[in-house]
C-alpha cells in the first residue's frame, strides 16, 4: 500500500495542481473586464507538469492589470473591480488549494488502504 501511494503521488500531485489552474481560470474568467470578450476567449490551461501549471492569456491579460480607475464589478458591491482579476483569481487559488489537496490526498490514501 505504501509503495502504491509513492508510485501515485505524482499523478496526484499533477491532479491538484490542474484542479487549483482550473479555480484560478474560473475565477479570472469571471472578473475579466469583457469589451470584445478576446480576452477571456483566450484564456485557458496549456499544460500541467509535476511542479508547474501553465495558462495562457493570449489578448490583453497584461494591458488589464495596468489600466486604472477600475470601478466595482457589477451586482457584487464593494470590491477591487474587473481591472484586477488576476489579484482575485490568485486570492482564490489560495483559498481553494488547502481544501483541493486534503480532498486529493484522503482520496489516495482511501484507495490504497489495506
Amino acid at each position: 500500500s505504501v509503495m502504491n501511494v509513492k508510485i501515485q503521488l505524482p499523478y496526484a500531485s499533477r491532479q491538484m495542481l490542474g484542479d487549483g489552474a482550473k479555480v484560478f481560470l474560473k475565477t479570472a474568467q469571471k472578473n475579466v473586464h469583457t469589451i470584445t470578450g478576446k480576452t477571456r476567449a483566450t484564456m485557458q490551461v496549456q499544460a500541467v507538469s509535476d511542479g508547474e501549471v501553465n495558462i495562457i492569456m493570449r489578448h490583453g491579460a497584461l494591458f488589464e492589470i495596468r489600466r486604472t480607475g477600475s470601478k466595482p464589478p457589477p451586482r457584487q458591491g464593494r470590491g477591487t473591480g474587473p481591472h484586477n482579476f488576476l489579484i482575485a483569481s490568485r486570492s482564490a487559488l489560495a483559498n481553494s488549494m488547502p481544501k483541493i489537496i486534503t480532498k486529493e490526498v484522503n482520496s489516495l490514501f482511501q484507495k490504497n488502504r489495506v
